[in-house]
């Protein structure tokens, strides 16, 4: 959707990065309290509430350019996202359960973002295919599909796990008490608490790549066509990235079977350091296949990372608090975002990309020997469930 505001709208990389975090204020603001609606009321209503509202936003900001326009169109996408972070893999992980117990969490997570990623990749060729008319076209498919598949939700996914607790008379005061065991398990837990820390220092440093990438590429080299259409090589770049992520899930899923913790936290930690590592290389590298590679590997290890977190989250966090225990992930990550995304926005405006870029690698830094220390306690308590 970048490539339409630069083309379409005119942003710079301040209001590229500003539309960004009023996205995630949103998220910010919404993500718990719809979280807790999720553990308290239906998980099944939740999602259906996110993919009609992600329909809405498409609509606003595809039928309109005027900044204001569009950044009511971020506001009612990030409350989307609220509605859907958590409550679809809390959904997931009940349903299982209740359904088919003999398949682990862990495995649904990964197959399922394989699956995700696959039905990106075609969504990616159809918005190409939409472009021939105009970029707002794409836009406008984008939120057709949306609504259909809101409808399709509604009136097709089961929801056999979830269970109201009895005593849950659907009040306000159950949305408090449901906050509040969400965030003393978190508090207590240092398993929780390292990875809850690890989507907020992701979060510090995403800002810039998310936003400014394709500026990266318009402002730096010339790029080719496909089929004539310039809007070919974004098709090209960001299906590269779905397959390279289907790719490297299907070797950390290759077992089939759940996760040794170790592993999880090992893999996060590798992650972790190809995103730092390669964000440098985006920002500074001047070689085409070398900006290209590193383009790769932070967009693969960042969509990567999502499924491992939401297993080791889903792992440790009881049914009757799991959306919001993962909608409390989902803040810390808004929360960084917020924080950075106008600084870096800044520095890129005035300084340039390339330090941005490198801003955002040494906001990510102090994620590293946090994991490091969660990897050695582990590695003596191999039997840990819940610490």
């Amino acid at each position: 959707m970048a490539i339409y505001f630069i083309k379409e709208a005119n942003l710079n990389d301040f209001q590229l990065v500003i539309l960004g975090t009023i996205f995630e204020i949103t998220i910010f603001l919404g993500e718990v309290p719809t979280g807790v609606i999720a553990d308290v009321y239906s998980r099944k209503l939740s999602v259906t509430l996110s993919y009609l509202l992600a329909g809405v936003a498409f609509l606003i900001t595809g039928l309109s350019t005027p900044f204001a326009l569009l950044a009511l169109g971020a506001v009612v996408w990030g409350i989307s996202e609220t509605f859907l972070s958590g409550a679809r893999e809390a959904w997931i992980a009940d349903e299982l359960t209740a359904v088919t117990p003999e398949i682990s969490a862990d495995q649904a997570f990964i197959s399922g973002n394989q699956y995700s990623l696959a039905g990106r990749f075609i969504g990616v060729w159809a918005a190409f295919g939409f472009s021939f008319i105009s970029l707002r076209a794409s836009i406008l498919a984008g939120a057709v599909a949306f609504l259909i598949l809101g409808v399709v939700y509604l009136l097709l996914a089961t929801e056999k796990g979830f269970h109201r607790a009895p005593d849950h008379t659907h009040n306000f005061g159950d949305l408090v008490q449901t906050l509040k065991d969400g965030f003393n398990l978190i508090k207590t837990r240092a398993a929780l608490v390292a990875v809850v820390l690890t989507t907020m220092f992701v979060g510090f440093s995403s800002e810039a790549m998310d936003r400014l990438w394709q500026k990266r590429f318009l402002d730096s080299f010339p790029l080719p066509t496909l089929f004539n259409n310039p809007e070919g090589i974004w098709a090209l770049l960001q299906s590269g990235v779905m397959l390279g992520t289907i790719i490297v899930l299907a070797i950390v899923n290759r077992a089939k079977t759940e996760l040794p913790p170790l592993k999880i936290l090992q893999i996060i930690l590798g992650l972790v350091i190809s995103i730092a590592a390669g964000m440098i290389v985006f920002g500074w590298a001047e070689i085409f296949p070398v900006v290209i590679c590193a383009f790769f590997a932070v967009r693969i290890a960042r969509r990567a990372l999502d499924p491992l977190i939401k297993a080791w989250l889903n792992r440790r966090a009881e049914s009757n608090v799991r959306a919001t225990v993962l909608s409390f992930a989902g803040q810390a990550h808004s929360f960084g975002e917020i924080l950075s995304g106008p600084v870096l926005g800044s520095i890129s405006q005035v300084a340039g990309f390339r330090w941005a870029m490198l801003a955002s690698s040494a906001l990510l830094l102090p994620n590293i020997p946090i994991l490091a220390h969660r990897i050695k306690v582990v590695k003596a308590n191999p039997d840990e469930k819940s610490d």
